[in-house]
């Protein structure tokens, strides 16, 4: 009986949120330079050629290709805006495919744009060429109160985008920003076909930027259509793409973040009556309580991870006084806006780290985002830089600003990154660790460890400038240590920045369970319990008491060579003792021989009177002089008065 009126309501509801996907008619330029003859090989070329755009636009939304030969081949391509899903993206193409020939019939040369794709075809080949000839400016019919100042905001919106969409790699030719416009925001984006150069691509879109002035002067929106660029911009979000954080759009995730913990908190509410009831139907409240006490526990857990991760507060922010702020709404807010969004969507796929800016003189931008170097997940980096970058705008209005959480930090400034002197934060989570219970003992390991991932990340080309690493401690302890240095600084850059952490680290935290230098370039933290990524790639593992191992080797080799030299001295003593005695010994033979040699005639012997001997008696006298005992007096005298006593 309702079915009619509900059915109804159901369709007028679709119809509101649907999406009008080709409301606007096509647009269309058609080269009459030349015509293809019905039914010739051109005409079967340009079928085939429709034919295989329209069957690749499900699976991408850029495509080029060509069919035929000689005279008769056609070159052709077709561009899907690139907020569009696949699906929207084929069903566009399809359509442009048979409007194309309706509209330009038998033309070689055709471009055809509907709202939200367009197609091209020639045959002459165009691929990976710039044309900026023939380009079409469309105007919002509603006029602005204020057009200098807003041509202004837009056309510097349109340049930034221009660079990212044309510069940035990950980019693939399209970028999208929304900056403030008084109470209202202008949304805006630009496109290339991704067979342009980056030149090329930026020399179409400054061309069409260029355009807007004699088109669409005054109006609340505009776009331009090119053969090889895109841009639009309006006053409503026109796409559905990434944009850059504004203040207003985080105060709308905020709520939303809080209106959801409010329905999830409802809704647990709502379970925990309904399931008290029916606990209470079947007696276990009575006979079991544990078992709603458990339940409670686990839901109770439950919110506060929620919490946690919802509302995880910044280690620390750099927001100084003494630097110049900018102002609501002006070039720099919406450059910042820029490149904060640049960083959300661009860190992960830069391996963690990324460099850029935006502007131009006094109104450039840089900044820089790094994520720790243990984040194997790219979603978790990207949604901590992403978190980062709302946090630093919502919280500081400088024109210089830093921002750490534990697992990223962001950065921007109105300065390059180039020249920084090292400057470390201390901050306040180190006061809360406990002390050691020996502080010497303690600083050997931690120095040991530190100093060890220092030389890893700074030195060891395959650590990315990351290292993070762990060594036993005496009593069953073990001591967690990372160090990790911006990407940009050189190899001794870094090691510089970590030993100047280290010095700082030592001095507050050498004597607790846990401390955190922070820097622009370079970070150093240590705990006695596991903050990092076990599994990561990076993680080092030091031996168990290695400073231990190394005191007794000392005492060892210490010992060992007290004795060796002792051992030396003692046996040099024997050696000179047994020289000494040998020595004599041989000068009481050499004496002996030779007062032997010299009194021993080979056959007689003449004595001082003349008399001969025979030698068989002067060996008699020889063997009687001996047993007397030795003196040092001249051997002649008395031996020629033994001879004479003889004779």
């Amino acid at each position: 009986m309702h079915s009619k009126p509900i059915q109804l309501l159901l369709l007028c509801t679709f119809a509101l949120f649907s999406d009008v996907i080709f409301g606007d008619p096509p647009y269309n330029i058609c080269s009459s330079s030349g015509s293809y003859v019905n039914g010739g090989s051109f005409e079967n070329n340009l079928n085939n050629l429709l034919s295989s755009l329209s069957s690749n636009a499900s699976d991408s939304k850029f495509y080029n290709t060509s069919n035929g030969i000689a005279s008769d081949r056609v070159y052709g391509l077709y561009m899907c805006l690139d907020y569009i899903s696949n699906d929207n993206c084929q069903k566009c193409i399809a359509t442009v495919t048979e409007e194309i020939v309706k509209l330009c019939p038998q033309a070689k040369e055709a471009i055809v744009w509907e709202e939200l794709c367009q197609l091209r075809y020639s045959n002459i080949n165009f691929l990976g060429s710039l044309n900026v000839t023939g380009n079409i400016g469309l105007d919002n019919v509603q006029n602005l109160t204020e057009p200098k100042k807003f041509e202004s905001v837009v056309n510097e919106t349109l340049r930034n985008l221009t660079k990212v969409a044309s510069f940035h790699v990950s980019a693939n030719m399209y970028a999208t920003g929304d900056v403030p416009f008084g109470d209202q925001t202008i949304f805006a984006l630009v496109q290339c076909t991704r067979d342009l150069a980056a030149n090329d691509c930026n020399s179409c879109l400054q061309s069409a930027i260029g355009d807007i002035p004699s088109c669409c002067y005054a109006s609340i929106g505009a776009r331009v259509l090119s053969r090889s660029c895109y841009l639009r911009y309006e006053f409503y979000a026109f796409y559905n793409g990434v944009t850059g954080p504004t203040d207003s759009s985080n105060d709308k995730k905020e709520s939303k973040n809080k209106s959801s913990k409010t329905w999830m908190i409802a809704g647990i509410a709502v379970v925990c009556c309904l399931l008290s009831k029916r606990l209470s139907m079947m007696n276990m409240v009575k006979h079991r309580p544990s078992a709603v006490l458990l339940f409670l526990f686990i839901v109770f857990m439950f919110m506060s991870s929620l919490n946690r991760v919802s509302g995880e507060d910044p280690v620390d922010i750099f927001c100084p006084s003494e630097s110049p702020l900018y102002n609501l709404n002006s070039p720099f807010h919406h450059n910042l806006n820029l490149v904060l969004g640049l960083l959300s969507s661009d860190t992960a796929s830069k391996a963690g780290f990324y460099n850029t800016f935006i502007g131009e003189e006094t109104n450039r931008v840089y900044g820089q985002s790094l994520c720790r170097g243990d984040i194997g997940n790219s979603t978790v980096c990207k949604e901590c830089i992403e978190k980062a970058s709302q946090d630093i705008m919502n919280r500081c209005r400088s024109e210089s600003a830093m921002i750490w959480y534990n697992l990223c930090q962001v950065r921007y400034s109105f300065q390059s990154f180039d020249v920084v002197a090292y400057t470390g934060k201390y901050p306040k989570q180190n006061d809360e660790e406990k002390n050691v219970s020996d502080p010497i003992r303690f600083r050997e390991y931690l120095t040991f460890l530190m100093k060890s991932l220092s030389n890893e990340a700074a030195f060891n080309p395959v650590k990315n400038m990351f290292a993070a690493g762990e060594i036993d401690y005496p009593g069953k302890k073990t001591i967690y240590g990372l160090v990790q240095c911006t990407r940009d600084m050189s190899h001794d850059g870094c090691s510089t920045c970590l030993s100047y952490a280290f010095t700082e680290i030592t001095a507050c935290c050498s004597y607790r369970e846990g401390g955190i230098i922070l820097s622009r370039t370079c970070n150093m933290r240590f705990q006695m319990s596991q903050f990092f990524n076990a599994s990561s790639a990076y993680m080092l593992v030091y031996p168990t008491s290695s400073g231990g191992k190394r005191k007794s080797w000392i005492l060892v080799l210490i010992i060992s060579g007290s004795i060796f030299v002792l051992a030396l001295f003692v046996g040099l003593g024997i050696a000179c003792l047994r020289g000494k005695k040998n020595r004599d010994r041989d000068e009481e033979m050499s004496e002996r021989t030779l007062l032997q040699e010299l009194t021993t005639p080979k056959h007689v012997a003449v004595t001082e009177e003349g008399d001969l001997i025979s030698s068989e008696e002067l060996n008699s006298i020889l063997d009687l002089w001996t047993n007397v005992p030795f003196m040092a007096v001249p051997t002649q005298p008395i031996l020629a008065e033994t001879l004479g006593h003889r004779s």
